[in-house]
């Protein structure tokens, strides 16, 4: 992504001034994929397996408690190492799907992705080599950015920077209780009495960054595919 001499720049924004079917023309900053196979070309034999949806390890454990006449209940499940394809994040770091038109974005592309356009004037540019300096605002403006700029990516392709560890641990319910003193219970004929509040999928340890890394394994058929779920 970076940009190296002025000259040596001036050559390139001349040679991707026109734009194609395929998205904004080549420029710094476009999203790059690896020549696997290094015949120089990005083609399917470049394709490789980034991720598998199958914890290593997968578990549960409960704890229980009793303090005077209180008592909790605890259940925990766990996954561990095992991957987990943000489609949600990918679809806002992009603009296929919405005629390719590009319209909302992570907010991690603000401050790191690409940009073609200054914000004072909406001036392209890339397109601005009439402009005296126009390669020096432009590297200016792309100064410590390491992301794409979500409007070049207008096809599904999935890629491993939406690939992410979904391991976790959830807490699945938790009961807290409160039994009343015999001496209160047996004053109105009742032999025990135990009040409770319960709750169920109270927090999750993950660092998955989406709502969560358990997603669609339920079905069998898209595990670990998160796409809106």
């Amino acid at each position: 992504m970076d940009i190296d001499g002025v000259e040596h720049n001036k050559t390139i924004i001349n040679q991707v001034s026109a734009n194609s079917n395929s998205g904004i023309a080549t420029l710094p900053g476009k999203i790059k994929f690896k020549d696997l196979d290094g015949d120089g070309y990005i083609t399917e034999n470049d394709r490789m397996v980034i991720g598998n949806t199958n914890p290593k390890v997968q578990g549960g454990f409960g704890l229980n408690g009793q303090w005077k006449a209180f008592d909790l209940n605890m259940n925990f499940v766990y996954m561990l190492d095992f991957d987990v394809n943000n489609a949600t994040s990918y679809t806002l770091a992009a603009s296929e799907g919405n005629n390719r038109k590009f319209y909302n974005a992570l907010a991690e592309f603000a401050d790191k992705g690409w940009r073609y356009t200054r914000d004072i004037d909406g001036e392209t540019m890339y397109k601005a080599y009439f402009i005296d300096g126009s390669v020096d605002m432009y590297r200016e403006l792309n100064e410590g950015r390491t992301l794409w700029n979500p409007a070049d990516v207008t096809t599904k392709i999935t890629h491993s920077y939406f690939i992410e560890d979904g391991s976790f641990l959830r807490c699945q319910d938790m009961t807290v209780g409160y039994t009343l003193p015999d001496n209160l219970t047996q004053k109105i004929g009742i032999s025990r009495a135990r009040f409770y509040v319960s709750a169920s999928n109270l927090f999750i340890i993950t660092g998955y960054s989406g709502y969560d890394p358990e997603v669609d394994i339920q079905t069998g058929l898209t595990p670990g595919m998160d796409y809106n779920r």
